[in-house]
């Protein structure tokens, strides 16, 4: 259960920024937004991609990959309140949490028979049927907009031919149904290992699953149920590799010359 509380965590995390998400709002101006969502420089400062402040920008080799809450702003939950409250939070605390009237009374009954599977269906039927939900949180190259939904989305890429192809294009360099994963420019097969170093790219950049945005948008514009197991198989395998990667002394690109 600890894998599927933590994917309605990430979940319900995004859906509940949704409510609050207004594009247009924010300075979009700059550079074009990468597929790394590098930082950028102006002048002496740095600045993060997504919403154009000011951020540090150093070493992060020493980071606890699981205790970051933000890729730029330095954003990390504090180690023992992680350990103790986050990381193995029972059923019974997840519920209490919520305190979602519309579904209460099915959660509690799903917790004292100790339907566990149950609590998770309920979660899941809960927040794909919000209005507010049905927002992409990833974005490609092109996108500009803050949670854009995903009719947006669609429309946007189906009438740019150019930008739909390349989607496809990068979604198909992370997965095929012949070479199985290839992660920056290494073809893993079935089986990736999450402890590997590549030459020109950091380990920590790679826990950031970033090669998943477009596998979410080739989902969206083909429907391919293939699309939906191959990003659920590489998740998992993120996932039950999390604790045995090791840090790397170093990271290129995050230290300034």
């Amino acid at each position: 259960m600890a894998k599927t509380r933590m994917l309605f965590c990430i979940f319900f995390s995004i859906t509940c920024l949704c409510t609050n998400a207004r594009p247009g709002e924010k300075d979009r101006s700059g550079p074009a937004i990468t597929l790394q969502s590098n930082v950028y420089q102006v002048g002496k400062k740095w600045y993060c991609p997504l919403c154009r402040q000011e951020v540090a920008h150093g070493d992060r080799s020493g980071w606890d990959l699981k205790l970051c809450l933000s890729e730029w702003h330095d954003v990390l939950i504090e180690k023992e309140y992680f350990e103790k409250k986050i990381r193995y939070i029972t059923d019974e605390e997840l519920v209490n949490s919520l305190q979602i009237p519309a579904i209460e009374p099915a959660l509690r009954k799903a917790l004292d028979t100790r339907d566990y599977d149950r609590i998770s269906i309920i979660l899941h039927d809960y927040c794909m049927a919000r209005k507010d939900n049905n927002r992409v949180s990833s974005y490609d190259s092109q996108n500009k907009k803050y949670f854009i939904t995903i009719d947006e989305f669609l429309q946007e890429v189906l009438r740019d031919a150019a930008r739909y192809q390349a989607i496809l294009r990068s979604a198909n360099q992370v997965y095929t149904p012949e070479k199985g994963f290839t992660l920056y420019g290494v073809n893993w097969g079935k089986q990736v290992d999450f402890n590997h170093s590549y030459p020109n790219f950091s380990k920590y950049g790679v826990h950031y699953l970033s090669f998943l945005d477009d596998q979410i948008n080739h989902y969206l514009l083909k429907r391919d149920p293939g699309i939906a197991r191959a990003f659920d198989d590489l998740f998992n395998q993120w996932y039950d590799q999390l604790d045995s990667v090791t840090r790397e002394a170093g990271i290129p690109g995050l230290t300034p010359p």
